[in-house]
């Protein structure tokens, strides 16, 4: 009998769980995304332990668009009054 196969999708761009940023949960808000931003190993780009790169340095559009996802990870999982 053929084993039952799953398909995992790894969206880095969701914004993880279901929880907005409101003003009033601040704490439980962020240790929700320093789990989901650990988990994608980029846990320094919220924390600032990886500084932005010059931008002549080679390695410039690899942290732009690292540092993009995290920053988008971020706007994404706030209220919007909180983002204007």
């Amino acid at each position: 009998m053929p084993q039952p196969t799953a398909t995992v999708h790894n969206d880095n761009f969701a914004a993880p769980y279901n929880i907005w940023l409101n003003g009033k949960n601040y704490i439980t808000w962020l240790k929700i995304m320093l789990l989901h931003v650990s988990g994608q190993g980029k846990r320094g780009y919220q924390t600032e332990k990886v500084t932005q790169v010059e931008e002549d340095a080679p390695s410039f559009e690899s942290w732009c668009i690292k540092d993009s996802i995290v920053k988008g990870w971020l706007i994404k999982t706030m209220e919007i009054d909180l983002v204007e």
